[in-house]
């Protein structure tokens, strides 16, 4: 009879322990930003990080001290990757110019800071917001937002066989050279254009398209100096 009923509640505990899934609720919403910056190039993502971070969240953990000290651990490495996707310099580089950062004055860091902001991006997350509130009503996003992250995650690891990010139209234009009178010379501008998204692959294809076009570039000098004009001394 013990042992059926330690089997018994063993069973039970088991049952119960898979029966507290729950799903990502407000973190919902920060991987859809996510995704939007994404899109728009905004940011450095790193699909494998996020896919790890969201199977903590989704964690079967009973309702109690675990799952609340389980939570209150999220807030801060939820910060912490964000920070990791975006293109800002690491903790290193800013701790190394804290001392310049403290010279500056008030009134320049404000200005920096109203620069720094786009308020379209404000005004599209707010948007963005009161959709997922509305729609989070009758649908659950959870599946959607780890769907779409097992799906980045393949795309990395199998090479993408369809563009994520939009892409700017590309075409050729013609530059010339430093002085006039020298030949021109065509390079093809989707290696130095400004419109593509800020990704690995594109940086190096335009340093590299940069790098050529100098290569390309020269200053063509006089084969002789002109004559110099006679001036009578009187």
């Amino acid at each position: 009879m013990n042992k059926e009923n330690i089997s018994s509640k063993t069973e039970s505990s088991d049952k119960k322990l898979w029966t507290n899934w729950r799903g990502l609720r407000g973190w919902n919403y920060y991987f859809l930003i996510k995704f939007a910056l994404l899109w728009g190039g905004y940011l450095n993502f790193h699909p494998l990080e996020n896919l790890v971070f969201i199977a903590f969240l989704l964690f079967p953990l009973p309702e109690g001290l675990l799952r609340k000290t389980w939570d209150w651990i999220a807030f801060p490495v939820g910060i912490i990757l964000f920070y990791y996707d975006t293109w800002l310099p690491g903790i290193d580089s800013i701790i190394s110019m804290n001392s310049q950062a403290t010279a500056l004055s008030f009134s320049y860091m404000l200005e920096l800071a109203q620069r720094f902001i786009n308020w379209q991006w404000i005004g599209a997350g707010f948007a963005l917001l009161v959709g997922y509130l509305f729609i989070s009503q009758w649908v659950r996003i959870t599946p959607f937002i780890v769907g779409a992250m097992i799906w980045l995650n393949l795309i990395i690891l199998s090479g993408p066989a369809i563009s994520l990010l939009p892409t700017a139209s590309t075409g050729n234009s013609t530059s010339t050279t430093a002085t006039s009178g020298t030949p021109a010379t065509t390079t093809n501008s989707a290696a130095l254009s400004t419109q593509e998204p800020p990704t690995d692959h594109n940086l190096s294809a335009y340093y590299d398209g940069f790098i050529q076009q100098q290569k390309e570039l020269y200053t063509q000098f006089p084969a002789a100096l002109p004559p110099m004009p006679n001036r009578s001394i009187y």
